[in-house]
């Protein structure tokens, strides 16, 4: 993982994409974004509060752990 940032204009060129869960009944909604070989991830009701940056391969292997959870048996 990298370093948290609050960097306004790494932030402001980056297209945020909101998770399809958000705006349900859920309070806690997250954003994420790609750019130069890091995803960062960011608090939708907190823009500026800077971010959490991820090197892309460390956020591929989280989603896929993500995936292989969601297709266990275990409950």
């Amino acid at each position: 993982m990298l370093e948290p940032s609050n960097d306004l204009d790494t932030s402001a060129r980056l297209t945020w994409r909101k998770s399809r869960f958000s705006g349900g009944p859920q309070t806690s909604c997250v954003e994420a974004a790609a750019g130069g070989g890091a995803v960062f991830v960011r608090d939708t009701k907190n823009r500026v509060g800077g971010t959490l940056d991820f090197r892309s391969a460390n956020w591929a292997t989280f989603i896929t752990g993500l995936s292989t959870d969601q297709q266990s048996d275990c409950p």
